[in-house]
């Protein structure tokens, strides 16, 4: 059995390659554990931070759940407030650009899962 604490972890932010942007702060935790199959990121989103920029997936199903605070699910033109232990699911090949965001005063965090797969996914607009 692989274990990942939480002390343990790297956090690095997320930068727009375009834009120079900063998103949240990202721990890789399925890459700590040796997992194969799945992509599991810890994120840390300061207020007023999104989580990337718009994008959608084409072969992947992608799950947030909120563990701090409060964040927006952004799905096209949806928006929904997720508290704490809420989750979401984004849909591959919807069409509808996603992102989550802070709107709050406070530091939220979430976890993202989905498949891990051999070459990107993501289409960004």
């Amino acid at each position: 059995m692989e274990i990942n604490r939480l002390a343990d972890r790297s956090f690095l932010q997320l930068t727009s390659s375009k834009t120079g942007e900063e998103f949240s702060l990202s721990a890789v935790i399925s890459g700590a554990l040796g997992a194969q199959g799945l992509f599991i990121s810890h994120e840390i989103l300061e207020p007023g931070k999104s989580s990337s920029a718009p994008h959608f997936h084409n072969g992947t199903d992608e799950v947030v759940f909120v563990t701090k605070g409060s964040v927006v699910a952004k799905e096209g033109s949806e928006e929904l407030i997720l508290l704490v232990g809420d989750s979401a699911c984004f849909k591959a090949q919807s069409g509808l650009p996603h992102f989550i965001s802070n709107q709050s005063s406070e530091v939220a965090e979430f976890v993202l899962i989905r498949s891990r797969l051999d070459q990107s996914d993501v289409v960004y607009g």
